[in-house]
């Protein structure tokens, strides 16, 4: 283990923690979009179109 100061793990320990909360975030937002997989016969597949694949990422409001 690197030799750091509690502070320093501190920082680090809460670097990583935000980084999993936003990570865990953004699982989240991108399962709930438009884009991703239904039940729909037409939009089974987020992957069926390229129109898809590339705005994954926009919530359609």
């Amino acid at each position: 283990m690197p030799q750091l100061s509690p502070m320093s793990w501190v920082l680090v320990i809460s670097l990583v923690l935000i980084f999993l909360v936003f990570f865990a975030v953004m699982i989240w937002w991108w399962g709930s979009t438009e884009y991703s997989i239904k039940c729909d016969e037409k939009k089974n597949s987020m992957f069926r179109t390229k129109k898809n694949y590339f705005v994954v990422g926009v919530k359609k409001v």
